[in-house]
């Protein structure tokens, strides 16, 4: 029996881990979910990873290790509880958990994976990366850039030559490509135009600035912003689908404050005119323009608030596609790797 190829999106803030196996994908929940937090909480010789780990994160913040990823390739060294963790320990830990996870749910072993990584990743956070998954016992068979594993994953039932650009905004990473997909004698390439990005633009970020606009609206009573961050969160989904929302908590906002969409998009509007200055200058850069691309496909789970989605389509003057697997189709397409190059 040959085992699956996994494809594994591990980001900054969430990971995914997909199954490919005769010639189906097959997204792989970890403890009944889709996403796992890349969030590790550490006690003396006790690691934990996931959901449970980021629980521990207003408890506990000072035990708690999250977007790590940021980091990776570099010399930083945590210092957690009197121990010192690295980078590529960190992503060990997280890829081992993993491993051990889907194995025990397939219930047979799971070797050979692709990661991804973002297009800006040189060669010291790619070895890094892949060192991180060797550790954790994978055997990575390649590293492939995140905005490419979104493009298999869309063009995947398409025999059709088109230019796209991936605007790829995750937890903690921001990725912007301009791809030209060919199905050439029966074998399908991608020409990258040209990549753009930055590793310190998502999600996270968004967090922080309500952190911010808490404080300065009455939060009082923390020892960490971190205890600040699942209220942030939680608010930030909710304008997702409300245009506004009562932000308070027991201990450290006693007194409700209405924070509205429009203010978030106030909050955030530095990063998103960011975002819409990324995404032109790549297209520019490939020698093309908004006009020339068929398609704007938008990828991370960031993308899929609708201030986001409101931003880049005002950049790029018409509705960006946004498909239903907004979270999953980098694992998605990861997991696909053999089935465009070999």
């Amino acid at each position: 029996m040959v085992n699956p190829i996994i494809g594994i999106d591990f980001g900054t803030t969430n990971c995914v881990v997909t199954k490919y196996e005769q010639g189906k994908t097959t997204v792989l929940p970890i403890k009944g979910k889709l996403t796992t937090p890349s969030v590790l909480y550490i006690e003396g010789s006790t690691v934990k990873v996931g959901h449970v780990a980021k629980q521990y994160i207003t408890i506990h913040p000072e035990r708690c290790l999250a977007s790590t990823k940021r980091d990776m390739g570099t010399t930083t060294v945590y210092n957690i509880g009197g121990k010192e963790i690295t980078p590529v320990l960190a992503a060990s830990f997280i890829l081992k958990y993993l491993k051990e996870e889907i194995e025990a749910d397939l219930n047979e072993e799971c070797n050979d994976m692709v990661n991804t990584v973002p297009t800006y990743f040189g060669f010291e956070e790619r070895n890094a990366t892949k060192q991180a998954a060797i550790n954790a016992g994978w055997n990575p068979i390649a590293l492939l850039d995140e905005p490419i594993a979104a493009a298999m994953n869309y063009v995947q039932k398409s025999n059709k030559s088109s230019l796209f650009t991936v605007v790829d905004l995750g937890g903690g990473t921001f990725n912007v490509a301009v791809l030209q997909y060919l199905n050439e004698k029966s074998k399908a390439k991608f020409k990258s135009l040209n990549v753009s990005g930055n590793h310190c633009l998502g999600g996270d970020d968004f967090d922080n600035v309500i952190i911010d606009w808490m404080i300065q609206n009455g939060a009082k009573g923390y020892k960490d912003k971190l205890e600040l961050k699942a209220i942030a969160e939680a608010a930030k989904i909710e304008l997702a689908s409300i245009t506004e929302t009562q932000v308070s908590h027991p201990v450290y906002m006693p007194i409700e404050v209405v924070l509205t969409r429009y203010k978030y998009k106030e909050l955030i509007s530095t990063y998103l005119d960011e975002i819409c200055s990324t995404i032109k200058n790549t297209v520019s850069g490939a020698g093309k323009s908004l006009d020339d691309i068929d398609r704007f496909l938008l990828v991370g789970g960031s993308c899929q608030h609708p201030v986001v989605q409101d931003a880049i389509k005002d950049c790029i003057g018409r509705i960006p596609f946004a498909a239903d697997n907004l979270y999953t189709a980098v694992s998605e397409g990861a997991a696909l790797y053999h089935h465009f190059y070999k």
